[in-house]
């Protein structure tokens, strides 16, 4: 079955609430940058969900989601540090 790999993709209920979330409205430094990583993690998840990923490559696009979901963490963290708060 195609979507094995997206079932088990589902699961992960936190990873896609963040994907999920609305793309930050702020255009300036990292607020960018983190929307611009969750678009990103939003095709890979759609793609993924769509079932056009075969097996094989369906662990890669998982993983790529992930590191673009950890990057935005990563710039919200770095935001709120320069004193910028975000939802």
């Amino acid at each position: 079955m195609a979507n094995k790999a997206a079932q088990r993709f589902n699961d992960m209920s936190s990873f896609l609430r963040m994907v999920r979330q609305p793309i930050l409205n702020q255009h300036t430094g990292w607020t960018e940058e983190a929307a611009q990583s969750l678009r990103a993690a939003r095709n890979y998840v759609s793609e993924l969900t769509s079932g056009s990923v075969t097996p094989r490559y369906s662990r890669e696009f998982r993983n790529h989601a992930r590191l673009k979901i950890l990057h935005a963490k990563n710039c919200r963290f770095r935001a709120a540090q320069v004193g910028r708060r975000l939802p």
